[in-house]
């Protein structure tokens, strides 16, 4: 059964967005993976509760889509064609450090939740248990 959402938008470019506002479901899955709650995203975005928790279940309805941006956004991080040759070594071992950072946070917003029994459900992406997470590929 598909599910309607009210909130999330498809633009011309083909990139879903929250109605009326710039960021994606996937910019909220991010975020949400490394340990901002619900409240603050909506908060911090200043977004109704009904858009942070519809962005997060459409991030969970499409993994596929998460799964791709997220490729997209590395491989843009990885172009470093205009980084000055003597530089690109430094900047790869940045881009390095900055993804295991990212894993490495949201591996601990991760177990923080579930040690906390905040979910009551443990979805699961790509055959893999996980709180949709799309920093680690299957």
């Amino acid at each position: 059964m598909a599910i309607a959402f009210k909130h999330i938008t498809r633009r011309a470019d083909g990139r879903t967005h929250i109605v009326g506002r710039r960021l994606t479901p996937y910019d909220i899955l991010c975020q949400y993976e490394l340990g901002d709650e619900p409240e603050t995203l909506a908060k911090e975005y200043d977004l109704s509760m009904a858009q942070v928790y519809e962005a997060l279940a459409y991030a969970l309805d499409h993994p596929d889509e998460m799964r791709e941006r997220r490729e997209l956004d590395h491989a843009a991080a990885r172009n470093l064609e205009h980084v000055p040759k003597q530089m690109r070594g430094t900047a790869r071992e940045a881009i390095a450090r900055d993804e295991r950072a990212y894993e490495e946070a949201t591996k601990k917003a991760f177990a923080r939740r579930w040690s906390l029994s905040y979910h009551p459900i443990r979805p699961t992406l790509g055959g893999r248990t996980s709180w949709l997470h799309c920093s680690i590929e299957s």
